[in-house]
């Protein structure tokens, strides 16, 4: 089997709620220094290790395990998955410090520590487990296939999928401090990096945005299916012109708008309904 066997919304809201926990345990540790709670603390110390996971993989353990899954059957899965992965400890240490004066004080210190496992160590045990072998020879098919999804062309001549910057899903917003949900995917490429059509049809959007910066949007010439891309250097096509996916180049990638760095925002659109770019672009080289 090299293929996802949920629907589509079923592996969209499953993938979001495993961002949405992520997102909110980064939010918490960023929001210690401002929380009343620790407002007597004079000094953060932290060692934290990454938060995130490969969405690839986690797709492929829950098909594995769950086969055809919903929503509502993995959220108490995803909660008991992140609880597995995770552990963020708060330990006040207090040290005898000498103001101005030589007078003593007490200097409060707060060590947050977060340890975390991939997903790959948490269902490694269950892999090895089967002594058939046969888990870990499907398990390794669906991460060679990818769920066996795509349906867009690859937007540039290599594999992408190893330099995601920004992930589909939620996230603390790199603007502000609040949740935001991320609803495309960021890509890392030098500016002036040439952007592929990744279907065929026609542009139907194309101009500047303060938020986007230039941006170029691609609509299927039959079904209702929408892609974008955000942040661009340069637009090469003009709205109402045709492309061919995999074929017509649309743009250079940038830095314009509002953007962290050189990269390529991707959104995917189907039916008027946003969906995950990562689970639906090629990513092999032609």
């Amino acid at each position: 089997m090299s293929s996802y066997l949920s629907e589509d919304q079923d592996i969209h809201d499953t993938e979001l709620f495993a961002t949405k926990l992520e997102a909110e345990l980064d939010k918490k540790i960023k929001d210690l220094p401002t929380a009343e709670e620790w407002a007597y603390i004079d000094e953060f110390r932290y060692d934290l290790d990454p938060i995130g996971h490969d969405p690839f993989v986690l797709m492929a353990y829950l098909t594995l395990t769950y086969q055809d899954f919903t929503f509502e059957q993995m959220q108490p899965v995803i909660q008991e998955l992140h609880d597995k992965r995770y552990e963020l400890t708060l330990e006040v240490e207090t040290e005898t410090r000498h103001d101005s004066d030589g007078e003593p004080y007490t200097y409060y210190i707060l060590n947050v520590t977060l340890r975390s496992k991939s997903i790959e160590e948490v269902i490694q045990a269950e892999l090895d487990a089967d002594d058939t072998g046969e888990k870990q020879e499907w398990y390794n098919v669906l991460m060679e296939t990818k769920g066996n999804r795509q349906s867009y062309k690859n937007p540039f001549t290599y594999d992408w999928t190893s330099s995601i910057s920004s992930s589909y899903g939620y996230r603390v917003d790199p603007f502000g401090t609040e949740l935001q949900v991320h609803r495309g995917l960021d890509i890392p490429v030098p500016v002036g990096t040439p952007i592929y059509a990744g279907l065929t049809g026609y542009v139907e959007m194309a101009g500047y945005d303060d938020i986007y910066g230039y941006y170029i949007a691609l609509k299927d010439a039959k079904e209702d299916r929408i892609i974008k891309y955000a942040h661009c250097d340069r637009l090469l096509v003009s709205i109402g012109a045709e492309v061919i996916g995999g074929e017509t180049v649309i743009a250079e990638s940038g830095n314009t708008g509002e953007s962290t760095g050189p990269h390529v925002h991707i959104e995917i659109k189907e039916d008027g309904q946003y969906q995950n770019p990562t689970y639906l672009i090629e990513w092999e080289a032609e």
